[in-house]
């Protein structure tokens, strides 16, 4: 049925000479056959989902504005910057669509990153995101 990702090496960023692919949390990119994998399910993207794609995870942690964006992935001069941002919410969607934590960050006024900080999250019942405001407190216990 569905067409099997290419094996890969860890759970990090692994960075591919040129035909191999390139592997960033549970996410698997082939350069050369234009395909993604996301836990082992194709993930269909528009070209400009999958160059968009290929720049963070050749990337991961750095944040980019979205001029950078603008400027590495899609070297037009007729875009604006919204541009980059429908495109990261529809690559978004698609990299979520079965219910994934989302890899890609925002940075508040200035971007996106490609982070899988996000998986180290503290998690509720049912996989739920807990939101932890500065309020919270953690016990601290002390060892003698």
């Amino acid at each position: 049925m569905g067409e099997a990702p290419p094996s890969r090496i860890g759970s990090t960023a692994v960075f591919a000479a040129d035909g191999e692919t390139i592997g960033f949390a549970d996410l698997l990119l082939d350069p050369q056959r234009l395909k993604v994998w996301r836990s082992g399910r194709r993930v269909p993207l528009t070209i400009f989902q999958f160059r968009l794609l290929h720049f963070l995870m050749t990337h991961p942690g750095r944040v980019f504005t979205r001029r950078e964006l603008l400027h590495q992935v899609w070297s037009d001069a007729a875009l604006d910057e919204g541009a980059v941002t429908a495109c990261v919410v529809r690559l978004r969607r698609a990299l979520t669509q079965a219910g994934e934590i989302d890899l890609v960050r925002s940075a508040r006024g200035v971007g996106y990153a490609l982070d899988n900080d996000l998986l180290s999250q503290p998690r509720g019942r049912g996989g739920k995101e807990i939101k932890l405001s500065q309020e919270t407190h953690f016990p601290v216990t002390h060892r003698s």
